[in-house]
């Protein structure tokens, strides 16, 4: 298992992520997020 998931599960990881860049423009959570991914996994 994941070390994330030892003190909460994905949903609740993703919803503190959410609220925590709730404060960023749409282009920074977006880079924050999906670009991030896409860079890191070669989506």
């Amino acid at each position: 298992h994941p070390v994330v998931t030892l003190f909460a599960d994905l949903t609740r990881w993703v919803r503190a992520t959410r609220e925590i860049i709730a404060g960023c423009s749409r282009e920074e959570q977006e880079k924050l997020l999906h670009r991030n991914a896409e860079r890191i996994y070669r989506l």
